[in-house]
């Protein structure tokens, strides 16, 4: 949470903008597009919040706009390369300083805390499914 956070100072992007983001390259990693009211419902922001977040993302080059070919009226939003890269430049910083972390560990340790992470992952995603169909 605090690389987040500090990746968002850094970049001058905020919590909802970091959020927006974050289901712009899930989406893009499965190809779905995402328009507005797509962030709108899994944000839980309002209509003016959304375009505000939208803004935000495009003037610091993190995202762009598409018209979307299936809806004339409306577009989708991506992430852009720039975006990416930049994402990709503090994913690997954060693994230099975890690698470097690591280093004192031994390798049963690692081990074990990759069991209790996914471990952790796999239930998180379940509570998710369950919301989800739940509608919530």
């Amino acid at each position: 949470m605090l690389a987040t956070q500090a990746f968002g100072a850094q970049h001058g992007i905020g919590n909802s903008e970091l959020a927006a983001y974050l289901h712009l390259v899930i989406a893009a990693q499965s190809g779905t597009p995402i328009r507005p009211t797509d962030l709108r419902d899994s944000l839980h922001l309002s209509g003016a919040a959304v375009t505000y977040v939208i803004e935000r993302l495009v003037g610091r080059g993190f995202a762009r706009r598409v018209p979307d070919p299936a809806d004339r009226r409306t577009y989708t939003v991506e992430v852009t390369r720039a975006g990416r890269d930049t994402v990709a430049e503090a994913d690997e910083q954060t693994d230099r300083r975890v690698h470097a972390s690591l280093t004192e560990l031994s390798d049963d340790d690692i081990h074990a805390a990759r069991r209790v992470i996914d471990a952790m992952t796999t239930a998180t995603r379940r509570f998710r499914a369950d919301l989800e169909a739940r509608g919530a």
